[in-house]
């Protein structure tokens, strides 16, 4: 893995969890040509609180970093809009193939 992105998420207002969803599809519709071999992306919502959310973007391959980091931007300053958001970026420094 190449390194790891999250982007953690606190509506404002709970009724706009359906924007983040919306967002989400936009965001993955914008990488379609972008293979799954190249970076994994997911879109999680906390079990106990219902306005927080994590998209999680594991980088495999380093080709696609800029693009999708490019299209990564543009999808944290919309989730501005509605939310809280803390975007952190992780670097491996072990890792463990089994």
């Amino acid at each position: 893995m190449n390194h790891l992105e999250m982007v953690r998420i606190r509506l404002f207002n709970l009724s706009d969890s359906h924007q983040v969803n919306i967002l989400f599809q936009q965001f993955k519709e914008s990488l379609n040509d972008i293979a799954d071999h190249e970076a994994h992306i997911a879109l999680w919502k906390n079990t106990y609180v219902e306005n927080d959310w994590l998209i999680h973007l594991a980088f495999l391959n380093p080709s696609a970093n800029k693009r999708i980091l490019t299209q990564a931007a543009h999808l944290i300053e919309a989730l501005r809009m509605i939310g809280m958001v803390n975007h952190e970026r992780w670097d491996p420094v072990e890792t463990i193939k089994k």
